[in-house]
């Protein structure tokens, strides 16, 4: 559900405030480069406040040696740890932060990209973001994750005004990282009022952004730098690094050069008061990253299930699947195949499909009295849902792309094994299919997967998402 729904807010159009889905995660960012030309209160300072936050961490750099032993070695890599911002409900689950060991390895990585530039003789960052072309691994969700965290406090006060002005309950929370303290050198705590996401699994906060402050990538990113570089320096790069740009520069190459060549970031950043994309445009949603929802919640609110309420195990598990043939129809015969495909051609992700999935399901379950938990929240769930009405009524769900390279594995090993251990005797594996071709194949492998499968009732439907044919190649073909 929206934040809007969860606390009956009637949104104006005017509004600019970005209404999240609590219960997922959007694939949108906090761009830095937005907020220079963001002037309200209480962002007016903000872009000063993260330029400072970053001089200062430089400083402290070009002062102290990296040695685990060194105190100012550790104060700087405290300074620079910067936590998911959960509340915020943006960016990507399962973090590959997790993989390199949380917020603390990314920390090191954020501190070797400042004695990097030091080492190549570079004192400071034209901009903070710049970092993320000195290092791998900082992506847009790093970023966002640092912009976010030195502006905590202002984006709590932003969130307490959104919901002064609409009546929206709050709770008073405390974030032991609330703001940093340039005197003290180290974050201080906050305590402010804030609304509750009551989707989350755990007691959290809701934060609030505008939404002219959001973008699919930051503006400055190693992609675009790539771009530039091939554009600009296409002789220098095969001269001095032997580099063939028609083949594409790949991450490590554009590291190596912008800490070889520093000059050339300075002028790939200095034009971007000009070629800054805007904000993203969540009215068109070009990439589908939002529109999914509201399209399938109005799929089930005019598509009612004729099915009565479950008043027996049988009845629970029937239900779910007459849920998971709901979905299928929706898919197949009703267009929500479209919100499954990105508008420049490509299928989207295996999390797009989960998505859409619990948007056309969750509002049945709600009327029903079922409890539907996505997993996929934390990026590390078993399942990616739990269907339950009490203990005794449980169905796992998962939700799988024909294209998932795992497949065979999670039918036949994975959601078994979860299911065993949850006690969960019925369970479900919805794979989609964008492509004919392996639609066909994964219908038959299913099969096969399934007779292996011992213990548990686990069975397999297949989604087509396949693109229909247009009405044009149709007449052609009559």
């Amino acid at each position: 559900m929206k934040f809007s729904e969860v606390y009956e807010v009637k949104r104006a159009n005017d509004q600019e405030w970005f209404d999240p889905i609590l219960s997922h995660d959007t694939r949108l960012f906090i761009d830095p480069l937005l907020i220079e030309s963001y002037p309200d209160p209480p962002f007016n300072d903000a872009r000063q406040l993260l330029q400072e936050f970053f001089d200062f961490a430089f400083r402290e750099a070009a002062a102290t040696t990296w040695s685990d032993t060194n105190p100012r070695f550790r104060r700087l890599l405290s300074m620079l740890v910067f936590p998911e911002v959960k509340e915020l409900c943006l960016g990507y689950t399962a973090r590959s932060a997790e993989g390199l060991g949380g917020s603390k390895q990314v920390a090191r990585l954020i501190a070797e990209g400042i004695y990097d530039s030091l080492a190549a003789g570079i004192d400071s960052l034209e901009r903070f973001e710049e970092v993320a072309l000195l290092k791998d691994n900082i992506g847009a969700d790093r970023i966002s994750d640092m912009t976010a965290n030195i502006l905590r406090r202002q984006l709590a006060e932003y969130t307490l005004a959104v919901c002064r002005r609409n009546r929206v309950r709050v709770e008073r929370f405390h974030f032991p990282k609330g703001f940093f303290n340039f005197k003290t050198v180290r974050w201080e705590p906050l305590e402010i009022e804030l609304p509750v996401n009551p989707l989350a699994p755990v007691r959290r906060a809701v934060l609030l952004v505008p939404k002219q402050l959001l973008q699919k990538l930051p503006s400055i990113n190693y992609k675009d730098f790539g771009d530039y570089l091939s554009q600009t320096h296409n002789e220098e790069l095969r001269d001095e690094f032997g580099l063939d740009v028609k083949e594409g520069l790949d991450k490590p190459s554009i590291i190596e050069i912008a800490k070889r060549k520093w000059g050339w970031v300075k002028e790939y950043v200095l034009r971007f008061p000009v070629r800054s994309r805007g904000p993203y445009d969540l009215g068109r949603d070009p990439s589908k990253l939002y529109r999914w929802y509201s399209a399938g919640v109005a799929f089930g609110q005019s598509n009612p299930l004729p099915e009565p309420k479950p008043t027996s195990d049988a009845d629970f598990v029937g239900f779910i699947d007459e849920l998971i043939d709901w979905f299928k129809r929706g898919v197949e015969g009703s267009g929500l195949w479209r919100l499954l495909w990105n508008d420049n051609g490509p299928p989207k992700d295996e999390r797009s499909a989960q998505a859409l999935f619990f948007a056309v399901t969750h509002g049945y379950c709600r009327m029903n009295n079922i409890d539907i938990t996505p997993e996929a929240e934390t990026g590390r769930g078993p399942v990616d849902f739990k269907f339950s009405n009490g203990f005794a009524r449980r169905v796992h769900v998962e939700v799988k792309l024909a294209s998932n390279r795992k497949l065979e594995h999670g039918v036949t090993v994975q959601v078994p094994t979860y299911m065993q251990a949850d006690q969960v005797q019925h369970g479900r594996v919805v794979v989609v299919a964008h492509y004919e071709e392996l639609r066909d194949a994964v219908a038959n492998r299913l099969r096969i997967w399934l007779r292996q499968v011992r213990g548990v009732d686990l069975q397999g439907i297949v989604v087509s998402a396949v693109k229909p044919p247009s009405a044009s190649r149709s007449r052609r073909r009559r």
